[in-house]
């Protein structure tokens, strides 16, 4: 005798995909296993569940940007927050110590014909480095 067939309701199920749940989870919540899932969604969406979460997924995407833009509005963090990831913004201290690397310090570094360090001071102060 077969097991009853797994009822799926694809409301709910669309729901889950959309708070971005996984698999797993999705399958717990049916009581049934991840096969089953799996199983289902392609023979009735004719696809693999992968595809039908990305794009039942996309709508959640949707909803949390809307929410972090309307808190945004009235929250700093989340304002500088979407501006980094959204804008490609960044912090610039402006500190530029005039080397790349450690090694194009040494390189720099190193002394000339005349004995002499090609080092100001004033780098080495920067790089934190006393003469002292």
């Amino acid at each position: 005798m077969a097991r009853p067939k797994i009822e799926i309701d694809w409301k709910i199920f669309d729901k889950l995909c959309e708070l971005h749940c996984t698999l797993a989870e999705i399958a717990s919540w049916f009581d049934c296993s991840d096969d089953t899932i799996e199983n289902r969604v392609l023979a009735e969406k004719g696809m693999l569940f992968s595809e039908y979460w990305r794009i039942k997924s996309a709508k959640g995407k949707i909803s949390l940007r809307r929410i972090q833009l309307k808190l945004a509005e009235r929250n700093a963090a989340m304002a500088i927050f979407l501006g980094k990831n959204l804008l490609g913004q960044r912090d610039d201290y402006g500190v530029d110590v005039g080397v790349r690397s450690w090694a194009d310090f040494m390189r720099k570094a190193q002394h000339g014909g005349n004995g002499k360090s090609n080092v100001t001071e004033n780098e080495l102060e920067r790089i934190g480095h006393n003469r002292n």
